[in-house]
């Protein structure tokens, strides 16, 4: 509904409602099958939008309404070590299937990060934009079964997971929001790259030119 409003013009707000309360979830668990439809329905909304956000060059704050106050959230456990290792094991099942998505580059720098074990194991903000703009690119263009495409993204998302986890375990809430506002810059700042490929005439085209 966000990007549809946003996309076709409406006056677009928030509210401060506080706290959005789940059932504690390990993501590692419980939430492939959500990452598969929102995912999916995103790069559908990308291709339908193109025209959009391909001419849009710079972001804006919206009105917020209510007054934003600090909630306290119940601890949440997460199995960082079984992330990482279904990461891992989905970088060396699905390798032909990266590849074909994947540009060779991307390839090897994920699969050098990816082996990184413990406290060490990081994917960096660029490397994840990357991926996920070349798998965007790849659902656009077909290069491989959607389904199969979004299934394939299931380990990277549960090693990116583990990596931001790792990386704010000891931050506040505050923090944790600065954090994932330093990621949304990379993806803004990446945007050229995604849209040098998008619109590649085929998988033959993708990639071909330097960055």
């Amino acid at each position: 509904m966000t990007v549809t409003a946003i996309a076709e013009g409406f006056r677009v707000g928030q509210a401060y409602l506080g706290a959005k309360l789940h059932d504690a979830k390990d993501p590692g668990a419980d939430l492939t099958s959500m990452f598969r439809q929102v995912v999916g329905s995103f790069f559908s909304l990308m291709g339908s939008y193109d025209s959009i956000w391909k001419n849009v060059r710079s972001c804006e704050p919206v009105p917020m309404f209510g007054f934003p106050f600090e909630v306290g959230v119940e601890p949440l456990t997460v199995n960082t070590d079984r992330m990482i290792h279904a990461a891992q094991q989905g970088v060396n099942d699905l390798r032909e299937i990266y590849s074909s998505f994947l540009s060779p580059q991307t390839l090897v720098d994920l699969t050098n990060f990816v082996h990184r074990n413990g406290q060490g194991f990081h994917i960096p903000d660029q490397l994840w934009v990357r991926m996920i703009y070349e798998a965007a690119v790849a659902y656009r263009h077909r290069l491989l079964d959607r389904d199969h495409l979004l299934q394939s993204l299931v380990p990277l998302y549960l090693g990116r997971t583990a990596s931001f986890v790792l990386e704010v375990t000891e931050s506040t809430a505050p923090q944790v929001e600065e954090r994932i506002e330093t990621l949304c810059q990379v993806f803004e700042a990446e945007k050229p790259y995604l849209a040098q490929q998008w619109d590649a005439a085929g998988k033959e085209n993708l990639h071909a030119q330097p960055v």
